[in-house]
């Protein structure tokens, strides 16, 4: 009789095959080992040797209540399952003149998956205390890993600090550790491994540590928690069943040494996360609250279903990151806000599992002068807290961010990358995210983002779900929510007025609503009671009435404007916004907002004596667009300070206005210098041949920067102007120019040069467009943060940088040859560039030697008696099968038929090809095949090849 092991290993070897055949009959032999697998977990011995039995039929029929303690049903899947396989693998195995069809393949194919998650992902119903071959767990979709690293001493000094910690054993499947406690005695830790046979490591455990287990006060196990793909929630019992195992061995053995039973998370939880952590955030969410689409891809999913997928840990993502892209208004912030109720609702039942929301409004304006680097969730984190007493430290954080217990929602990534600046660090993030998923493979981290250029994120590293706002039965959803029968508003019809709003905004047919603007409407419709009378739209030097929002803005404002009696136009209206956004940083104190009101209602009112003004500035107190907060007012929507901002510098752009204050162009700097959100926004409305205004900044910074370098009287901030003429750069590029040939003609034209000439102060910042260097140089360059410069055109044998100087470039993304010492002229390197420049050089002479040695080869095949004959392809093949460049021969020789040094010829006396060296080409080849002579051609040869 077999053992259970052995069983488990034919079904791992039929499983390889079966992936690579898909046949039935392999799909058979499956189901007769699972069947044994079954058999021998029983503890009875009879039910044991029916394994025994040879006849599928026979052991399917073993599979029964009778044999076997199991539940039931949960057996009467498993053999519906194996008689699919049977009866559609008998079809396959005789000969007779039927096949099976594709439907038939893909049924076997489910009933194979169904019963490997029945048997080995179904524990609360079989349990079976052997480590599953790799090739079974993944199948069933359960990520493991070979090294598991549980982060155990971190553990152990969180919860014992200052006391030594002593690593008594460490196997694959377990690790024993041992810390001082009393009376010369000891506290133990044993962490189990995921996929074990824990009776055998148990056994290993006891026998072989019996001393330093009688030392013991206690032993603690921890072991982690499973989720069951098939079920989707925690596997029951787990702790129960482990426990039992572990009591066999203490108490016949060790009988005075007290023993526990934990989930590492649970642990974790307890010991390792503060009190004020466990409490629920009591975030404040949106009233009329209608769960949203998200997409992906081609895959559509309610957002709160999505994070139910995260909780459970079912997702069918395995990476650890969401990001969750969605313009201004769209419900990024509501939709976070959801998600941590949610996750407090089952805080408040019992599970111990935190949302923390790291928010980039939480970002002070003032960042102190510190250096560190925002390169993962900890350092974020602590740039947040300002708490001391709530606050986590950083090992306690990423265990609990590990293990699952605090699932991270970022809010504003783009916010937060603009406040930030060159401080954040995107791919050292995301990485270091990834490296806390690396053992519990229980990490979650959301992010929302505004920018919509998912394209900076890796997707082998990431998860991009977008939120489009609500389609035509999300809207009828929020209008019933919001006009139920307990609202106030309840009969009076408007919901059919703000449909009504909706119809006249003239969206394309794929356009969806956002919710902004679904309140918006809604708020105006209620405001305006059973007046439906409304001021048409005026000629304005702001307003985009191609734009849903825009019209919507502008309809309220004209409202506000009648039903306050404010006596100014929309305009004038809009620049009080504006002077609050730009002017005052987003909040202004009531006084200096009674002044700007008043100075506004003078300059925009038609009778400037008018002496009503200055009692009815208040009444702007009162608009549905400003927020009072105490002493102080604001923009009251975030997404209305975003739009502001665009449309504002959009007006600037347009009307080639610099003005005095040049406010403006401080925002851009601040805000665009590393493209994003606010940049696409501008570059949507702005028309991308008016270069005129652009150039004029340029012109005048370069300027600044010129005497400054020759030491003229100058007061500018050149890290200012590097980032505004990067800013420029990103507002003047659009993506639409899509060639790198395109791009490098623009910034021509920008910097006021010619192709061939240098570009002075050229200054990159961020993921800007790759571009053709090829055709000019850059003098007093700057570059931080540019990723593309790896996609650019860089020839190799030319001089493009100098005196510039490279910041926060990741040499990773850089190919061995594509930089090299003659690129760079008294340039700041990073030692990671040097490093790529210094291995390009090393590598670039290792090619030219492998390519001498491979052409040496291909020429020597059709050398024969000192002449050069007609050989076959097949020769060629076979003389040539291994060669030292990363080329394949097939390539080789087309490449040599190109530059005319070889001539295909078919063969004479039989079917096929083969070469023969062109007679012109003979004196040279040999001179190189003989005596290594390289001419003037063939080092050409050998030029073109090097990459």
């Amino acid at each position: 009789m077999q053992t259970i092991s052995e069983a488990l290993g034919r079904i791992a070897s039929y499983l390889d095959e079966y992936k690579k055949t898909n046949k039935a009959n392999d799909a058979r032999k499956i189901g007769e080992a699972i069947c044994r697998v079954i058999l021998l977990n029983s503890e009875n011995k009879s039910t044991n040797e029916l394994s025994n039995k040879t006849k599928y039929q026979e052991l399917i029929e073993s599979i029964s209540k009778s044999n076997l303690k199991e539940d039931e049903n949960h057996l009467k899947k498993i053999k519906t399952d194996l008689r699919i396989i049977q009866d559609l693998g008998n079809i396959d195995s005789h000969d007779n003149h039927a096949e099976l069809t594709i439907s038939d393949l893909e049924s076997i194919n489910r009933s194979v998956k169904n019963l490997l998650r029945n048997v080995f992902d179904s524990k609360e119903y079989i349990d079976i205390d052997e480590k599953i071959p790799l090739s079974i767990y993944t199948y069933i979709e359960k990520s493991i890993t070979e090294n598991e690293n549980w982060r155990c001493d971190k553990i152990i000094s969180l919860v014992y600090p200052n006391r030594d910690i002593v690593k008594i054993k460490e196997h694959k499947d377990f690790q024993f550790y041992t810390i001082p406690d009393v009376n010369h005695k000891k506290v133990g830790f044993v962490f189990l491994g995921r996929n074990i046979s824990f009776s055998e490591s148990l056994h290993d455990l006891f026998t072989n540590n019996e001393s330093a287990i009688n030392d013991l006060i206690s032993l603690t196990f921890l072991f982690p928690k499973e989720i069951s793909r098939t079920t989707g929630n925690e596997v029951k019992n787990r702790k129960r069943n482990i426990k039992s195992k572990c009591e066999r061995f203490i108490t016949s053995s060790h009988p005075k040494v007290a023993f526990t039973c934990e989930f590492i998370e649970d642990y974790i939880w307890d010991h390792c996360l503060i009190n004020s952590l466990k409490a629920a955030s009591n975030v404040t969410t949106e009233q009329f609250f209608i769960d949203q689409w998200l997409y992906k891809e081609n895959t559509e999913k309610l957002s709160l279903d999505f994070i139910d997928d995260i909780i459970k840990n079912t997702s069918n993502d395995e990476k650890p990151i969401y990001i969750i892209i969605g313009d201004g208004g769209v419900g990024k912030t509501t939709f976070c806000a959801q998600a941590v109720q949610k996750i407090d609702q089952l805080l408040a039942q019992g599970a111990k599992k935190k949302a923390l929301l790291l928010s980039s409004f939480d970002l002070p304006e003032e960042l102190n002068n510190s250096d560190e680097a925002i390169d993962s969730i900890q350092s974020l984190y602590r740039v947040l807290q300002d708490d001391p007493d709530k606050t986590l430290n950083s090992q306690n954080l990423g265990l609990n961010i590990s293990s699952g217990n605090i699932l991270i929602i970022i809010d504003g990534l783009d916010e937060i990358e603009s406040k930030l600046k060159e401080r954040f660090n995107l791919e050292s993030f995301i990485n270091s995210v990834i490296e806390l998923n690396d053992t519990y493979l229980n990490c979650a981290v959301i992010i929302t983002s505004r920018d919509n250029n998912s394209e900076k994120f890796d997707r082998k590293k990431v998860n991009v779900y977008q939120l489009l706002g609500f389609d035509n039965q999300l809207i009828e959803k929020y209008l019933k929510t919001r006009y139920d029968h307990k609202s106030k508003h309840v009969g009076k019809g408007y919901d059919a007025k703000v449909l009504s709003y909706i119809s006249s905004l003239s969206l394309d047919n794929n356009k969806k609503v956002t919710p902004l603007i679904m309140r918006l409407l809604c708020e105006l419709v209620e405001s305006q009671g059973d007046n439906q009378s409304i001021k048409d739209s005026d000629e304005s030097q702001y307003f985009q009435m191609n734009s849903a929002l825009d019209k919507v803005v502008y309809q309220i404002i004209n409202r506000d404007i009648i039903k306050q009696e404010i006596d100014i136009p929309c305009d004038e209206y809009f620049m009080v916004m504006k002077e609050i956004v730009f002017d005052n940083n987003c909040l202004i104190s009531k006084n200096d907002f009674d002044e700007l009101i008043e100075l506004s209602l003078i300059n925009g009112s038609n009778n400037k004596s008018n002496g009503n003004n200055k009692k009815n500035y208040t009444n702007f107190y009162v608009s549905p667009l400003f927020q009072r907060v105490g002493d102080n007012f604001k923009i009251k929507y975030d997404s209305l300070e975003f739009w502001i901002k665009a449309r504002y510098i959009i007006h600037q752009i347009q009307t080639q206005d610099r003005e005095v204050s040049n406010n403006v162009i401080n925002l851009i700097s601040k805000e665009c210098y590393q493209g994003g959100a606010l940049v696409k926004e501008i570059n949507s409305y702005i028309k991308s041949s008016k270069y005129d205004y652009f150039k004029s900044i340029i012109q005048d910074i370069s300027k600044e920067l010129l005497k400054s370098n020759i030491n003229i009287s100058s007061n500018i901030d050149i890290s200012k102007a590097r980032k505004t003429i990067s800013s420029i750069l990103y507002l003047a590029m659009s993506s639409e120019n899509s060639t790198k040939e395109e791009l490098t003609s623009i910034l021509h034209s920008l910097f006021g040069t010619k192709p061939g000439e240098r570009i002075k102060f050229l200054s990159i910042f961020g993921d800007f467009f790759p571009l053709d260097f090829r055709n000019f140089s850059v003098v007093d360059g700057y570059f931080s943060g540019y990723t593309n410069l790896a996609k650019s055109i860089i020839p190799e044998d030319k001089t493009v940088f100098i005196d510039c100087e490279f910041r926060n470039l990741d040499e990773s993304n850089f190919g061995k040859n594509l930089l090299s010492n003659v690129n760079f002229n008294n340039c700041v390197l990073p030692d990671g560039i040097k490093n790529v420049i210094n291995s390009g050089e090393q590598s670039k002479q290792e090619q030219i030697f492998n390519i001498r040695s491979d052409l040496v080869k291909i020429f020597k095949v059709g050398f024969k008696q000192s002449s050069f004959v007609w050989k076959s392809e097949g020769l060629y093949k076979q003389q040539c099968a291994s060669l030292k460049h990363n080329l394949i021969l097939s390539r080789y020789l087309t490449f040599l038929e190109n530059e005319n040094y070889l001539h295909k010829e078919p063969s004479k006396g039989s079917a096929g090809t083969g070469f023969r060296l062109c007679s012109n080409k003979e004196n040279e080849v040999k001179d190189f095949v003989t005596q290594g002579i390289i001419s003037t051609s063939i080092q050409s040869l050998i030029d073109k090849l090097v990459r």
